[in-house]
């Protein structure tokens, strides 16, 4: 008898092969991507974001909890530069820290155009990724309708309050401080 945790595991890695080959194919009926609670890591998250680079086709990514770190962070930051159809980025409840999240908002800066939403909530971010996504909306390389940062560590949000004032119409949900 084959055991129930083998079985999985090798569902789970049939379904990544089959999406990274519907990404990679440009499969026009493939806009969003949702995996939960997989345990993609960085090595899913670089398969996902090497495949993203040439697509045009999925407009709204979201990977939560699925055990994504700095490595695989940087690997989407990276895609972001090249990809220009996606519009929702959706990583709560990963682990990707400040250079993770600094190497998204360089991405995200980089391209041009206005993201619907990004959600880090529960990344385990500190002041420096709170600060890089501050700058580049600040110097208007990066518009973000939906931004949230809550549930990590920033404790210094001055950065982000002065993106409220100046873009009040840009909804900075859910910043968490220790106070």
């Amino acid at each position: 008898m084959v055991p129930v945790r083998r079985v999985l595991s090798t569902y789970a890695s049939y379904r990544r092969t089959n999406v990274i080959d519907r990404l990679n194919s440009n499969d026009t009926t493939l806009t969003h991507l949702d995996e939960r609670l997989t345990l993609l890591g960085d090595r899913g998250a670089t398969e996902i974001a090497n495949a993203l680079k040439t697509n045009r086709n999925l407009r709204s990514l979201r990977l939560r909890g699925v055990d994504i770190g700095s490595k695989g962070a940087t690997a989407l930051g990276q895609m972001l530069v090249e990809n220009t159809a996606l519009t929702t980025l959706d990583l709560r409840g990963n682990q990707i820290e400040d250079a993770g999240a600094e190497a998204i908002a360089a991405g995200l800066a980089s391209r041009g155009i206005t993201m619907q939403e990004v959600d880090l909530w529960s990344n385990q971010l500190g002041d420096r990724a709170a600060d890089a996504f501050g700058a580049a909306m600040m110097d208007g390389s990066l518009e973000v309708h939906a931004l949230n940062l809550g549930d990590n560590g920033i404790v210094d949000v001055r950065q982000l309050a002065k993106v409220a004032i100046v873009t009040p119409l840009t909804p900075i949900r859910a910043i968490s401080t220790p106070f």
